[in-house]
């Protein structure tokens, strides 16, 4: 505000300043006319003299940008200024003592002239504009009161009038003034106020454009972004014009995770991130499709060959990468490769043949590049016709729950059965597990496979009930994707409340990927515990779980791999991994089972090692529901010999 009025009050100075020095001059010339002398003269120079000073020091005030940085400085110059100069003119009525008996025009003259300098000073700064008015008008006003003559008092009650309404006008100017300026500010200020509230919308919205088509840790394009220029390039492409899709996956990331924490995985993610920049060229396609996913997009001709190198140098230069502070990680990269139009035409179809080849170069050892080919065209194929198959092959029957007995070495009893699946298709033939599991995991289907099998177990272990087996519990497996994406906690104890089946006689079998990815199944894992379900490790010993998870977690048994019981019998190396393997769940206190014993030889070797459970064919196949309950029966009969009841059943 004292900014706005000293602004104001110097743009209307200069005009003031002219204008009293032409009524001055005038107002001498007219005095002078009517009666020389000397002392006119010097009043006018002094008129003069304040007037030019005072309009140096609004010169200087601008220069020195004094308005901005001390606005209440210029005003009180401006006062003071007008101050000096009103008491000049004052000295105009002082010096005419018998202005009351002269001509009237001297009096209008004065009058108009000081009213006109009082009208001229902006209304913006009262006390000044009062400063200059005030001296000659009460000068003037006395004079006239006191003449002593009727004219005289007359023309100062006037003056007197006159010199009321312009102090309340003048205070009313700057009333105004500052009300309008306030109004203006604060109008500016909204103004501006919104301008910024809309430039940080703007830039709030870069932002989130950006974030929506960015990757937040690696700076790459994300999948929706990814996506979408990957659409854009298939539609262009024409003639010879080749394209490579390239998807790639680091080994043991969430092994780095867990062990070293999310910031070290966070530094393995951009360390990889800036191999596939420096390798890349500056039109590839690069982006992070979410976790340890990441793809390359290579365009133009010699696309393909490009891509092979691309991918091989990539993951040849990420084996055992340096991380966070000198700590060298067992990391690295698988990728797989895919062509278009040579493999497919549309994004989907491209991405299914990529993820193909990857998965491929996982199964085959990892950190290797696998090119899409016509033997993992037939697996896509078959796949996705499983794919669209299953859902009516559940509801139709023709997917099976079949259960495989589990023995105790050391006294035959049947300590439990594994739920295990079975599908033959007219089509596809023989559909193994895995297969079942990868596909429905792949289309979401995982969760209603896994409780169809639940619901299949319990139904077993009722009728086994209403023969009087209330001692013996039934295993389910579960895919470690379950626990990422749904409650198997929920869906388990709903299930067994549904059958009035104790979570006691249910063991929950899970993989040792499932027990090291603590993220996503540690708070499921510690429900099922409290429900009441046994957990078992399955294939332990072909994975990188770590002891204080079998602890922390209570496993209850620990599933002892089929490819370290083959040839045990024979195989000293093997006998000294089983032996260190049932040491382990001695100490930890876990009940140990062998998988996949299938000779007498092997199961009188597994004897001698110490271990007491086990299943496999030289006990029973696995049997449907019915043919499982005739065993038992038949078990009950033929005694508890364990190799007599293991070759009894081999004819089942």
């Amino acid at each position: 505000m004292k900014v706005a009025q000293a602004k104001s009050a110097l743009s209307g100075l200069f005009l003031s300043l002219a204008m009293n020095s032409f009524i001055a001059i005038s107002l001498a010339a007219l005095l002078v006319l009517d009666r020389p002398s000397r002392p006119v003269l010097y009043w006018l120079i002094g008129v003069l003299v304040i007037n030019a000073v005072r309009f140096a020091y609004v010169i200087g005030i601008r220069r020195r940008e004094t308005l901005k940085r001390n606005p209440q400085l210029v005003l009180n110059f401006l006062a003071l200024g007008a101050l000096m100069s009103g008491i000049c003119w004052s000295i105009v009525p002082l010096a005419l003592s018998n202005i009351a008996e002269s001509h009237d025009s001297y009096v209008i003259f004065i009058i108009t002239g000081i009213t006109a300098g009082t009208l001229i000073q902006d209304a913006a700064y009262a006390i000044a504009a009062l400063a200059f008015l005030t001296p000659p008008l009460f000068a003037l006003d006395t004079i006239m009161l006191f003449s002593g003559t009727s004219t005289g008092f007359l023309i100062g009650a006037n003056a007197v009038v006159l010199t009321v309404i312009i102090v309340r006008n003048t205070f009313e100017a700057e009333r105004q003034f500052l009300a309008r300026t306030r109004s203006a500010l604060e109008a500016r200020a909204l103004a501006k106020s919104l301008f910024n509230a809309n430039a940080h919308i703007v830039d709030s919205n870069k932002q989130l454009e950006v974030l929506a088509r960015q990757d937040a840790l690696t700076g790459l394009a994300n999948r929706a972004s990814f996506n979408e220029a990957l659409n854009a390039r298939l539609s262009d492409l024409s003639g010879d014009t080749e394209l490579a899709l390239v998807l790639f996956d680091l080994d043991r990331f969430k092994a780095v995770n867990d062990t070293y924490g999310h910031r070290a995985g966070d530094k393995l993610l951009l360390a990889f991130t800036r191999k596939l920049r420096t390798l890349s060229e500056p039109e590839d396609l690069l982006a992070r499709l979410g976790g340890d996913e990441f793809a390359a997009v290579i365009c133009g001709k010699g696309a393909t060959e490009r891509s092979r190198h691309f991918a091989t140098k990539v993951v040849e230069g990420f084996r055992d990468p340096v991380i966070d502070g000198g700590l060298q990680t067992r990391s690295g990269a698988s990728a797989g490769v895919s062509f278009a139009p040579e493999h497919a035409r549309e994004p989907d179809g491209l991405f299914a043949a990529a993820d193909m080849a990857l998965y491929d170069a996982k199964e085959r050892g990892r950190r290797l590049v696998s090119v899409f080919n016509s033997t993992l065209r037939e697996r896509l194929n078959r796949q996705r016709l499983i794919e669209a198959t299953l859902p009516a092959a559940i509801a139709n029957g023709d997917v099976r729950a079949v259960f495989q007995p589990q023995v105790s070495l050391i006294n035959g009893d049947v300590i439990g059965f594994e739920t295990l699946m079975r599908w033959y298709d007219p089509v596809l033939g023989h559909v193994n597990p895995q297969e079942i599991g990868e596909v429905a995991a792949n289309a979401h289907m995982g969760h209603h496979v896994t409780r169809f099998m639940l619901i299949k177990a319990c139904e077993f272990l009722r009728a086994i009930e209403d023969a009087g087996r209330l001692d013996i519990p039934v295993a389910v497996n579960i895919s470690p994707r379950e626990f990422a994406n749904v409650s198997p906690a929920d869906m388990f104890i709903e299930v067994a409340a549904e059958y009035n089946i104790d979570p006691d006689r249910i063991e929950i079998e899970i993989t040792e990927e499932t027990l090291f990815d603590t993220k996503s199944s540690n708070h499921q894992l510690v429900r099922l515990k409290k429900a009441g379900f046994k957990i078992a490790v399955d294939d332990f010993g072909m994975g990188h779980s770590s002891l204080s998870y079998l602890i922390d977690m209570r496993i209850d048994r620990l599933k002892i791999d089929r490819n370290f019981i083959t040839g045990i019998a024979h195989n000293p190396h093997n006998q000294a991994l089983v032996t260190a393997l049932l040491t382990l769940g001695k100490a930890l206190d876990l009940a140990i089972l062998v998988e996949g014993v299938e000779t007498r030889e092997e199961a009188e070797k597994l004897i001698e090692l110490g271990c007491d459970q086990a299943q496999g064919f030289l006990f029973s196949k696995a049997l449907t529901p019915a043919d499982a309950a005739l065993w038992l029966a038949q078990r009950e009969l033929l005694g508890k010999d364990v190799i007599k009841l293991g070759a009894a059943k081999r004819i089942a």
